[in-house]
């Protein structure tokens, strides 16, 4: 029997993309409310990175804060094309007392009037209120850790977070035998015993080995009472002195498999140890297993392993100027170097962070390896963890990208970092428990001597920890502090004006004065501020602001003053006669112009009125003054108490301050988004498509079509189709609409979005020109066989008479479908055979000189 092959082929056209909206107006997605700002600079150029103050207090219509989130953590601040976002910082938000201020940068503000829009009402938004990028200069006492005094505030948008009981391992009692370290640990989780453990390298002045430690959560740990687990070797062997950073792992329910460093006949040499319980190990009677003679000097220290397929990775550092490499086994004894060259060898910059990078530690997750590497400088430890990406395990130059900087150094951890370590369940690396990401790594605050602990990053979201985010910023402020101890100065998380943390400067008067100075780039105008509270009944010195010109030169002072009023100075002090509360909070600023030798002193209770000015004081100390570029907080000698400090910042100023108006609130126009409409040809059929990327009580779409003809080259608009909308959404929404057996002629085509209230808009049109066919055919009818009804289909390429006739098999004439002037294009007519019995029938296709026939079955 023959088989008979039809090749059926398809004209598909597709109409370029049309790329429409739905709102009246550009408007930030999913946000409710927005209010336009206009700022019209007066001056007589036009102004660059310029602070602007947006007071919500003091609008002409009052500001609804029941349309914002009663924190304001909905905020938005975008330029005039009302989607690009610009930085802002909260002062201070009220929704109860209704009063309410916001700082913004403008990066560029020529001359006359310009727009920017702040947006509000949207329920599910999250904080991004940040000083550091919106004034010159600003420090809030966030990144520091507590106890601790600042130094910098350096911004790293890639550092993970440090779990809060930081350290969860620390040294033992004096004389024991982990008395100066307990630290470099791997950790596991062991489902035999339903518990974590962690592997940890102890140390006192003579011998370093290896201890246990249980925990629950893997957050409180308990060490085992029989340690060290792991001991150095007899008197002469290989690890007489050092049994060092053990790396544990399981392969079975009683297989566990360790992997160290071991030091005393030679300074660092790689051993192997197995064990069935995780608690009693053995030595392999072979050991070391692996030392590298080549870059590593024979002195090879070990860290992160991984197994890929049937080989296990090892990466391995040297001392000295540190440089990592991997080595490759298949049975944890025979190790061979991968590369001849260290994988991550220094860059030869001894200031640079990446100088030397060493103990690397390798994981697995979508399909993509990642490893972080702790680095560091000639000047110093301070290790930071740098986060690579690759396809590769083997982390080739060619094939890795810095991610980002995952930690850097600072508080309890301040000296130095060491031995990351990322939890999985598995050797491969790749299951993490929860979905998060947990890394232990080792800490040394840098206290003095060996002070080693263990502590811990977690990131919640893996999938966010390992995106990739910008490198650290040195800072745009760098803190020196001045005081005879160093407890005088500490970050406290109470009192607070903001976020979490402040700054306390405490005195007894008997340890001279205590200050804090920080350096910025250098202003000619500009302002200082900072939130000050005193605590101490006794009034006997100041807490004062202090600035200094490029000259070292003292210029400005002004605060809280001794005798219980606010003060300023101009070589001598000036008390204003307005007094200050203990306990409370002023936001004290000196407004200074270094052209004019003079500053303002202004000052701000918590409620951001203006209860101190004093204008046009003269700079202290004779001379001409170039620029300030330093700003202190001041306690002086006979201070008694606590003083306070928060949200520190340096703004510009100019003479010619700019006039801000704030609009009235305006609604979010249109409840749905657009993001596209595009159609397309499919043989007679036009196929409409439309993304929305964001929907707001979304009823749906009436498709509305206008078609110009021969018949008809104008008509109206009419609704030929209903597609639902999806209610309410905050993701991308895929709506598409078929209009069929089409004739050939220019299409029109426009959406009618419409509210659940009934409000409506319309989209704009997209054109479509369904082309003529290029000749005569009649198609096969569908369905075929079929009860009652089919389909027939037949195009022409011109306008011509056509003629449409069913006959039976005896030739005689049934039916006659069509008989009329029809114009170019494809023509769909449906045949009802209701009153035709069961057979074969013929139907043919007349028009000009064309004439086609075809069979058709008829059953009942």
């Amino acid at each position: 029997m023959r088989k008979n092959f039809y090749l059926f082929l398809f004209s598909v056209g597709i109409i370029s993309s049309i790329i429409t909206t739905l709102n009246a107006q550009t408007w930030l997605n999913n946000w409710d409310y927005r209010r336009e700002i206009t700022i019209t600079n007066n001056s007589d150029s036009t102004l660059t990175d310029l602070q602007v103050k947006i007071d919500l207090s003091s609008l002409t219509s009052e500001f609804d804060f029941g349309n914002a989130k009663s924190d304001g953590s909905d905020i938005r601040i975008t330029t005039d094309n009302g989607t690009t976002l610009l930085p802002f910082w909260i002062e201070t938000w009220n929704s109860t007392s209704k009063f309410a201020v916001i700082w913004t940068k403008i990066p560029n503000l020529p001359i006359g009037v310009t727009t920017i829009y702040l947006y509000y009402g949207n329920m599910n938004a999250e904080n991004i209120s940040e000083g550091f990028n919106t004034f010159h200069t600003y420090d809030g006492f966030e990144n520091y850790t507590l106890g601790s005094v600042p130094n910098f505030n350096a911004v790293n948008p890639g550092e993970w977070n440090r779990y809060q009981g930081n350290p969860v391992l620390i040294p033992g009692p004096t004389g024991s035998w982990d008395a100066l370290g307990a630290t470099f640990a791997s950790v596991i989780y062991d489902d035999q015993v339903n518990e974590y453990r962690m592997y940890y390298h102890g140390y006192n002045s003579s011998y370093h080995q290896v201890g246990l430690a249980t925990s629950p959560d893997g957050l409180n740990w308990t060490k085992y009472p029989e340690n060290p687990i792991v001991t150095v070797g007899s008197a002469g062997s290989w690890d007489r002195t050092g049994v060092r950073v053990p790396m544990v792992w399981k392969e079975g329910p009683n297989d566990y498999r360790m992997i160290y460093t071991g030091s005393g006949s030679a300074a660092g040499q790689i051993g192997y140890a197995t064990s069935s319980d995780g608690i009693n190990w053995t030595k392999y009677s072979g050991n070391p297993v692996f030392n590298d003679p080549t870059w590593a000097h024979n002195q090879t220290e070990n860290w992160g392993v991984i197994k890929v397929e049937n080989e296990y990775l090892m990466w391995y550092s040297t001392w000295g100027n540190r440089q990592s490499g991997i080595a490759v086994s298949t049975d944890l004894i025979n190790w061979t170097p991968h590369t001849t060259d260290p994988i991550f060898a220094t860059n030869g910059i001894p200031s640079d962070d990446r100088y030397s990078q060493f103990c690397p530690f390798s994981f697995k997750y979508n399909n993509e390896y990642y490893v972080l590497v702790p680095s560091y400088s000639s000047v110093g430890d301070y290790s930071k963890f740098y986060l690579y990406r690759s396809s590769s395990p083997y982390f080739p130059e060619n094939d890795r990208t810095l991610v980002r900087v995952a930690h850097t150094p600072q508080g309890v951890d301040a000296k130095d970092n060491d031995t990351p370590f990322v939890l999985t369940l598995d050797i491969e690396r790749s299951i993490f428990p929860n979905n998060e990401l947990r890394v232990y790594y080792g800490a040394d605050p840098g206290t003095g001597g060996w002070a080693w602990s263990e502590c811990l990053l977690i990131e919640p979201d893996i999938a966010e920890a390992l995106s990739n985010k910008s490198l650290p910023t040195n800072g745009n402020l760098s803190w020196t502090s001045y005081t005879s101890n160093n407890t005088l100065i500490a970050v406290v998380n109470n009192p607070i004006r903001s976020g979490t943390q402040s700054v306390k400067f405490t005195d007894n008067n008997t340890n001279g004065s205590v200050s804090l100075t920080g350096t910025f780039a250098q202003l000619t105008q500009g302002v200082v501020g900072s939130w000050m509270q005193r605590s101490s009944n006794n009034l006997a010195n100041d807490f004062d602001i202090y600035l200094y010109d490029t000259n070292n030169i003292l210029r400005c002072v002004a605060g809280l003053g001794r005798d219980g009023y606010f003060h300023y100075w101009t070589g001598s002090f000036t008390s204003t006669a307005v007094p200050y509360s203990l306990n409370t909070w002023y936001l004290v600023t000196l407004v200074f112009n270094s052209t004019n030798n003079n500053y303002d002193f202004v000052v701000y209770n918590e409620s951001m009125q203006e209860i101190v000015r004093v204008n046009n004081i003269a700079f202290g100390n004779s001379g001409n003054s170039t620029a300030i570029n330093r700003g202190m907080l001041y306690c002086g000698g006979t201070f008694e108490g606590n003083a306070f400090a928060d949200d520190f910042r340096v703004l510009k100023h100019v003479s010619a301050e700019p006039d801000i108006t704030i609009g009235e609130e305006k609604s979010n126009p249109v409840p749905v988004e657009l993001n596209s409409f595009s159609a397309i040809v499919i043989g007679s059929t036009i196929k409409l498509n439309w993304i929305t990327e964001t929907e707001i009580n979304n009823y749906g779409f009436e498709i509305e079509r206008q078609v110009s003809n021969i018949q008809s080259p104008t008509s109206s608009y009419k609704v030929i189709g209903f597609v639902n909308g999806s209610g309410n959404s905050n993701s991308p929404k895929y709506y598409y609409f078929e209009d069929k057996y089409l004739s050939s002629g220019k299409y029109y085509y426009r959406l009618k979005q419409i509210d659940n209230d009934g409000k409506y808009e319309y989209s704009k049109t997209i054109e479509v020109n369904l082309g003529s066919p290029v000749k005569y055919e009649l198609s096969q009818n569908y369905p075929n066989p079929f009860n009652p009804s089919t389909t027939i289909k037949f195009s022409i390429p011109e306008a011509n008479h056509v003629k449409l006739v069913i006959y039976n098999l005896l030739g005689e004439r049934v039916a006659e479908l069509l008989n009329e002037i029809k114009e170019a294009g494809v023509h769909t007519i449906n045949f009802d055979a209701s009153n035709l019995n069961s057979g074969m029938y013929l139907y043919k296709l007349v028009s000009g000189s064309f004439i086609q026939t075809r069979k058709m079955i008829v059953i009942k």
